[in-house]
């Protein structure tokens, strides 16, 4: 072997021994949501999660292991569930892994002394003439959240990744981070919190390595339009997303 050779095959060693396999874990509505909210970031609903991993590696000798994408399909509104499906299609065509979760049928109160009302309680225009107390049937979205903190926790276990990104604001992740900390000390992770959202919790228990999204992230990071799946089909962004 040549010293050429010898220096080629030396440096791929120390390429590989140093890498540090990143995995992104996103908690999809709350990202949506995050977009949604905002009349001005509707338009990038379209997201890229494989470019936007991309571009949020913080460190030179970091590489996307893997991105996971942790949501559910509406039942009840046929044309949610149809952009959704397509734009799910649209992601693994870019190697996301999708995480299904489901929504489920709930009962909820709702107690007019209390002033607790949410945007599924009936809509009146006078609280007076409530009676002091609605039960109401509504859809809640079921095992997301808990998805994603199992493969936090698994994944650590099964050492999958060396740096966790944990795009979301919602601090019901926290403990399983916290568990993977205590166990796996030597794996870093960092909060990236969507655009317009907070997440101080969540942004505490990954000891202040934060990563907020914003708006040149979401421009670099669009599909394109349209995704080309195969010779005989192709995936537009939604008309209701521009």
């Amino acid at each position: 072997m040549s010293l050429l050779e010898s220096e080629h095959c030396l440096g791929l060693f120390f390429d590989t021994m140093w890498n540090v396999r990143s995995m992104f874990f996103v908690d999809g509505f709350n990202l949506y949501h995050a977009m949604d909210r905002n009349p001005a970031y509707r338009k990038y609903k379209w997201l890229n999660l494989s470019a936007l991993a991309e571009d949020l590696l913080v460190g030179r000798d970091e590489t996307v292991a893997q991105v996971l994408y942790f949501t559910a399909y509406c039942t009840w509104d046929h044309g949610k569930k149809q952009r959704h499906k397509q734009y799910v299609e649209a992601l693994t065509k870019y190697g996301v892994h999708v995480v299904p979760g489901k929504f489920s049928p709930v009962t909820k109160r709702f107690n007019k002394h209390t002033m607790r009302i949410t945007d599924m309680a009936p809509v009146v225009t006078e609280l007076s003439v409530l009676p002091d107390e609605i039960t109401f049937q509504t859809n809640e979205e079921k095992r997301t959240d808990v998805n994603l903190a199992t493969k936090i926790v698994d994944y650590a276990y099964q050492d999958k990744y060396d740096h966790a990104y944990i795009v979301s604001a919602d601090g019901d992740i926290a403990p399983a981070i916290e568990v993977a900390q205590s166990r796996f000390p030597h794996k870093k992770f960092t909060a990236v919190i969507p655009i317009g959202l907070s997440g101080q919790y969540i942004c505490k228990i990954c000891d202040f390595n934060v990563m907020k999204i914003e708006e040149r992230h979401l421009q670099k990071s669009q599909l394109p339009d349209p995704v080309v799946i195969n010779a005989s089909r192709s995936i537009c962004k939604p008309s209701l997303w521009t």
